[in-house]
């Protein structure tokens, strides 16, 4: 938001579209505004005259609970695209890739066609299916370089270039700005960087590359995801869970789940599961009185996306529940036995969990490893069934 003043006594105010040159202005200064919430959607819908029935029908559809597109919609820009995809279709998508699929059609269909005599020209030559798989390659290659949502011109440039090399369409890289950022308002210009309008539409389309690849590329993809265990992958991969099912189970969720369960499978003895737990540790709180008030566990490594790890983490909640009788002991033991403890504060100690569980002996987490082993095996048949019944249809021709 820029507010300025063109004349001496009457300030204005003024938004761009992607286009950042009127802040250049010394005429004016720029304001961050505050994300919008739900309470800010109807006075704007108002504001930017949507017809009251389709505003209301639009609220409704937002305050769904079925619905995850309103947690989106943060900005004005993303709330008008959602009311351009609202007029176009009579419904907002429940799903996530439902609507990102619908936006990107419908923002060069019905986009400033509520502003008169006025459009906004596509340069690239590019029809809107091949402008889409366009804009899914870079938003890959944009992802698999490192550049989270906002751009440097060279990080642009880069991804830009990479895309061209992997894509049969071609365009001159201002002119595929310029309709990206112009014309389907996905990305905008601030200052030297080019961001996507949410970190969302970044992972979305980079799935959707996946989805449109060949099968070889598409599990190199799963393998080195798997294997390398990157967090800037995760809402990509729960994208692909919906919109390629079969090779996300089959290639990437079948692996992981089948090597925990054989691992946890071993855990027959205290020795084996001591693995489990040998990067946990528990953060344990005292009150001014040197009582125990809390304890949880977490990991001193950052391990968060290793899947093993977070089934280990869920364990070891399980096994807390039961030590909850014990913080006196706890306490105690942090104090007489020789551990190795680290203060954060006057009020709080950090001890290996397997100190505690190896002197306490809880069979609990026994019986949580084998609870835990039954969920995979249930979910490994429900992945297989969908593996098994895509392959089945080799057998249609």
């Amino acid at each position: 938001m820029k507010r300025g003043c063109l004349s001496s006594n009457q300030p204005t105010f003024t938004q761009n579209s992607g286009h950042p040159h009127i802040q250049k202005s010394v005429r004016f200064s720029v304001i961050k505004i505050s994300p919008l919430n739900s309470n800010d959607f109807e006075p704007f819908l108002t504001k930017i005259k949507v017809p009251p029935t389709l505003r209301n029908q639009l609220l409704k559809a937002l305050s769904s609970e079925a619905s995850k597109i309103s947690a989106l919609l943060t900005t004005p820009l993303m709330l008008t695209l959602a009311a351009f995809v609202y007029r176009a279709e009579r419904d907002i998508p429940a799903e996530l890739p439902q609507f990102f699929e619908i936006l990107f059609q419908t923002v060069f269909t019905a986009h400033d066609k509520s502003k008169i005599a006025f459009t906004r020209e596509c340069k690239s030559g590019l029809d809107d299916a091949s402008l889409q798989r366009f804009f899914e390659a870079f938003c890959f290659m944009s992802m698999q370089a490192g550049h989270l949502r906002s751009l440097k011109s060279a990080s642009f440039e880069t991804a830009y270039q990479k895309t061209s090399q992997f894509t049969k369409h071609n365009c001159k890289m201002s002119d595929f700005k310029h309709d990206i950022v112009q014309v389907a308002c996905l990305m905008q210009v601030e200052g030297y960087d080019t961001t996507f309008i949410h970190q969302s539409v970044q992972e979305y389309y980079a799935a959707s590359f996946i989805k449109h690849c060949i099968d070889e590329a598409a599990q190199r993809f799963y393998d080195s995801v798997r294997k390398r265990k990157e967090y800037k992958w995760i809402q990509v991969l729960q994208f692909l869970k919906l919109i390629d099912e079969y090779r996300w189970a089959k290639y990437y969720r079948l692996p992981i789940i089948k090597s925990a369960k054989e691992y946890l499978s071993q855990c027959t003895s205290w020795e084996k599961t001591k693995t489990l737990i040998i990067k946990s540790e528990l953060k344990i709180d005292f009150d001014e009185n040197k009582r125990v008030v809390n304890c949880r566990a977490f990991y001193s490594e950052d391990n968060s996306n290793d899947e093993l790890s977070i089934m280990s983490h869920k364990i070891l909640f399980k096994v807390l529940e039961c030590l909850h009788e014990n913080y006196d002991f706890i306490y105690k033991l942090s104090k007489t036995k020789n551990i190795n403890s680290l203060h954060f504060d006057s009020g709080s100690t950090v001890l290996s969990c397997i100190d505690i569980l190896s002197e306490e002996k809880h069979l609990a987490i026994f019986s949580e490893i084998k609870s835990t082993v039954n969920n995979l095996s249930e979910e490994i048949l429900q992945l297989e069934k969908i593996v098994n019944l895509e392959e089945s249809k080799i057998n249609i021709f």
